[in-house]
């Protein structure tokens, strides 16, 4: 079972983005980093996973935490997921990701981390 390795809570405040917490420790970023929305962008902290509750935006249908980390430290595929699962177990789905042999790392978050523990 794949687990994301960092704490969200301190990798967003690390990196300088605005948040708060729900009752149902759910964070709300200030401002979604794709439709600009304040207050819409929703990430459940224990496994990484959003979604942008505002009507029309890219990721109303919610995103990956690798998707997170890209667009919090603009960085690749490869290195969002190195940072989130760890490098030695994961350097060869990393390197296929890097090499375009995925199709998004949203879709390759689909396909090989499944057994992600919801």
């Amino acid at each position: 079972m794949r687990k994301i390795k960092i704490n969200i809570r301190e990798f967003l405040k690390e990196n300088g983005v605005r948040f708060k917490e729900t009752s149902t420790d759910e964070i709300i970023i200030e401002k979604c980093f794709s439709c600009g929305k304040t207050n819409k962008l929703y990430v459940e902290p224990h496994v990484g996973v959003f979604q942008c509750k505002s009507a029309r935006c890219e990721y109303m249908q919610g995103g990956s935490p690798i998707e997170l980390v890209k667009n919090i430290l603009d960085c690749n595929g490869r290195e969002a997921f190195i940072l989130l699962f760890g490098e030695q177990d994961n350097v060869k789905f990393a390197n296929k990701l890097e090499d375009g042999l995925l199709e998004s790392s949203h879709e390759a978050f689909k396909k090989e981390l499944i057994k992600v523990e919801w």
